[in-house]
């Protein structure tokens, strides 16, 4: 075994124990160190940088860390083994990111010329910035009884016209719109079609007189942050983006919304079963399935910090089981119209255990090693310090250790109330099982320990 020591740069160290050969990515996760890795450990993205601060790692050398950076200590931790006790830092997220990205939204003269400057340099290579995509503009001859041809028929033949295509196809949302929109518009009309050397594709029709734009969304796909702008495919011109502008009050307002019973659809990556599999299992082969929403309940959220320079902020979630937090965040986005997403997540108490008494697995590696477990051991009847005691008389001892049901009389515990869950200690203060009081004045059995 070999001691590894993950330092972080605001001075904190996670301390874990892991075998030779071991993977220092997975080694990280075992120890709830976030280190991102958005290819999931395959060496892809290059983005699971530490450096190596003391100790040594079997490392192998990628195209993603120069010469240079691998002589500084940078590795990448889903190509190092362990080999010996080793420290790397752990560069923070937020700030890895904020060093190698810009978030440009074109709305300054500045970004518009970088923005112009960019598509020039593209042109002059020979590409050429194509949209197949056009606003037609017809004006067909009415009905009459000289004239029956079918609707779509007129419409195909008015648009050989214009184009010199044969073929012509109208999907089925258009034809059921098409009669309206002719009698609607006297037959003057504008299509938005698709055109092809070989065929044209009519997405949609208008009466002429509306306005009609062709808008195309721009999306950005990014490991952290999602980004859309709505375009112009005519003139390339921005319609509509939509920047983080919340207010303190906003916030607030909003997370108060969630307090209570709640709805939660949960995420594809939990450990839900569906038919049988688990969602993340589904998740990772790129499958996702229906998912029903499910009763929790948020008791109480504060908002302990708002950093409107990074466009974030901290909040303090007391919930039910089962709850998601980082659908939790999704939904509170929604609800302010910016969206959002869960940045870091921290446990800070599970029942009555709080996070002041968690150890790490090195720790308890540790404490095992110099024979101080029993220190940190915490009794299994603290779980449930929220039900009352109830001792058994020595006679009914017998039947409490065969899990049978126990006479009212035989306890200490001499006013329950129906359904009332108690703890069952012995004369000499041993803890053995959870009973539930009942009718005929008898305590049943419902966990034996």
């Amino acid at each position: 075994m070999f001691k590894v020591t993950f330092a972080f740069e605001n001075g904190s160290k996670v301390e874990v124990f892991a075998n030779a050969g071991d993977n220092l990515l997975e080694v990280a996760r075992g120890a709830n160190v976030a280190i991102d890795a958005p290819c999931s450990g395959n060496g892809a993205c290059g983005k699971c940088r530490v450096q190596l601060k003391g100790g040594e790692l079997d490392s192998k050398k990628t195209l993603h860390i120069s010469d240079e950076e691998f002589e500084k200590g940078w590795r990448l931790a889903c190509m190092s083994k362990i080999s010996a006790d080793v420290e790397v830092l752990v560069p923070d997220i937020a700030s890895a990111y904020k060093s190698r990205m810009k978030v440009a939204d074109l709305s300054s003269k500045e970004e518009i010329a970088i923005f112009e400057k960019a598509k020039s340099q593209i042109e002059e290579t020979g590409i050429q910035f194509r949209n197949s995509l056009e606003v037609v503009e017809l004006q067909m001859a009415e009905p009459s009884l000289d004239d029956t041809m079918p609707d779509v028929e007129r419409l195909t033949r008015a648009l050989r016209k214009f184009m010199n295509l044969n073929r012509i196809r109208v999907p089925y949302a258009v034809l059921r719109k098409l009669p309206d929109v002719l009698r609607a518009s006297k037959f003057s009309v504008k299509c938005v079609v698709r055109v092809t050397p070989n065929d044209m594709f009519v997405y949609d029709i208008f009466d002429s007189k509306e306005d009609v734009v062709m808008g195309g969304l721009a999306v950005d796909i990014g490991t952290t942050t999602v980004s859309a702008v709505l375009i112009n495919m005519a003139t390339g011109e921005i319609l509509a983006k939509h920047p983080v502008s919340v207010t303190k009050e906003q916030i607030e307002r909003a997370v108060s919304k969630f307090v209570g019973e709640i709805e939660q659809v949960p995420p594809m990556y939990s450990a839900i079963k569906i038919n049988g599999k688990k969602l993340y299992e589904l998740a990772r082969q790129g499958k996702e399935v229906e998912r029903k929403a499910r009763k929790v309940t948020i008791y109480e959220i504060k908002v302990l910090s708002i950093d409107f320079s990074e466009n974030e902020f901290t909040m303090e979630v007391s919930c039910s089981k089962g709850t998601y937090i980082r659908t939790l965040c999704k939904d509170i986005g929604e609800f302010l119209g910016c969206g959002a997403a869960m940045k870091t997540l921290v446990r800070t108490r599970v029942s009555e255990f709080f996070l002041e008494q968690a150890l790490t697995l090195g720790q308890i590696e540790q404490a095992v090693k110099e024979g101080k477990i029993q220190d940190y051991l915490i009794p299994i009847d603290a779980m449930f310090s929220d039900l009352k005691d109830c001792v058994v008389s020595d006679e009914a001892l017998r039947l409490l250790l065969n899990g049978n049901c126990i006479a009212k009389k035989d306890t200490s515990y001499q006013m329950p109330k129906d359904k009332e869950r108690v703890r069952m200690y012995s004369m000499e203060n041993e803890f053995y099982a959870i009973y539930e009081y009942q009718s005929e004045d008898k305590y049943f059995v419902v966990k034996m320990f």
